[in-house]
């Protein structure tokens, strides 16, 4: 699933475009009443808005093989191409563990076998493949693994929608069949979610601040955790039009006054972020060393309780930036890993060397 999930979210990277902070046309999608009470992870994207835009076709000239090699992974996972998938959705209790609860609807019908047949194949070397019992779950068939309960289990709910997780998680959402209970940072995120947009997710922030506790800042003047409790849940939105990568990152505040805050820390960390980029790119093949200028591109803004960054890209610096990770994945051409090097005063000694003895004493 990481490696389909990873394929889908680059071809519909290329072409966002047209973010801005205007009001959301477009509420949740019914396909998310599959998404677990209590979720703190949300998302929808668009994969046949992203499969037709012009950034995948340029990375296509790039990466000749990405539909040879990823399209057929995922169809000898679910049976079916990634062509015919309209939209992914999905979310979970991130967490906690065990993925998302995955909904794909899908252009044009499938039948259950097929999927289950695909599901039962052997999906590595040395893998024996495994057997998919049918479960009643309500009116529901739920397709589960007998023995291997790390594999997803699935349900195809209609002919063309197809819900994908772990038994465990899958068959309580079908037991509930309606709309999850959704957490306060879930809801205060939703009214800044447009779901008409080929990319969008909402994070509720509590579930992140556990990891913050504590923990001292890498910026100075920058406290990650401060910003975070000011928050109730942070909106990523991104659109296909036109000829950038527009994003927009939108932290919905639970108060003016923190969002205020967050945009203050927001713009202190692009500060000291900006030269840091610049000169981590020079270590990137020069026709990725544009990526040092992004951090000095961002625009940020704040708006009663909400505080914004946006970023313009030009598709064509996208398409080449992705097209690297893509190889660098793939143990092709890559760039280099990116090093910091720790300033002087923080770097410590190296310890003496113990001189060597030999039989008759040092040598």
């Amino acid at each position: 699933m990481k490696r389909m999930l990873s394929l889908v979210l680059m071809a519909l990277a290329l072409g966002l475009s047209s973010c801005s902070g205007k009001k959301p046309d477009a509420g949740p999608p019914d396909e998310l009443k599959y998404v677990p009470d209590g979720a703190n992870a949300i998302f929808s994207v668009r994969v046949a808005e992203g499969l037709a835009s012009d950034g995948f076709a340029k990375l296509k000239k790039q990466i000749p093989d990405i539909e040879t090699k990823g399209f057929a992974e995922f169809k000898k996972d679910f049976g079916f191409d990634l062509t015919n998938v309209e939209r992914m959705t999905g979310g979970g209790k991130m967490d906690e563990g065990g993925g998302p609860v995955m909904v794909m609807t899908l252009k044009q019908p499938v039948k259950a076998e097929d999927v289950k047949k695909a599901r039962e194949e052997p999906r590595y070397k040395g893998d024996k493949g495994t057997t998919l019992k049918e479960t009643k779950v309500g009116s529901f068939t739920m397709y589960e693994p007998e023995k291997d309960e790390y594999r997803e289990a699935f349900c195809l709910v209609s002919d063309k929608v197809l819900v994908v997780a772990r038994a465990k998680q899958l068959k309580p959402v079908l037991e509930r069949n309606k709309a999850p209970e959704w957490s306060a940072g879930i809801q205060a995120g939703l009214k800044q979610a447009d779901f008409s947009a080929a990319m969008c997710s909402v994070v509720d922030t509590a579930s992140l601040q556990k990891d913050l506790k504590g923990k001292p800042s890498p910026l100075p003047g920058v406290d990650p955790e401060k910003a975070i409790q000011a928050m109730n849940a942070v909106v990523i939105t991104g659109k296909l039009a036109g000829a950038d990568l527009n994003l927009r990152v939108a932290a919905v505040c639970k108060d003016a006054a923190g969002a205020a805050d967050v945009k203050k820390q927001a713009d202190e960390a692009l500060k000291l972020l900006a030269p840091m980029a610049k000169a981590m790119a020079q270590n990137l093949p020069p026709e990725m060393r544009e990526a040092g200028d992004l951090p000095e591109k961002i625009k940020t803004a704040v708006s009663g309780d909400v505080a914004e960054m946006t970023l313009a890209v030009p598709q064509d610096t996208g398409v080449k930036l992705l097209a690297g990770l893509f190889l660098k994945g793939e143990g092709k051409s890559a760039p280099p890993e990116l090093k910091i090097e720790p300033e002087e005063r923080t770097r410590p000694a190296p310890p003496p060397k113990a001189p060597e003895k030999g039989p008759g004493g040092e040598k």
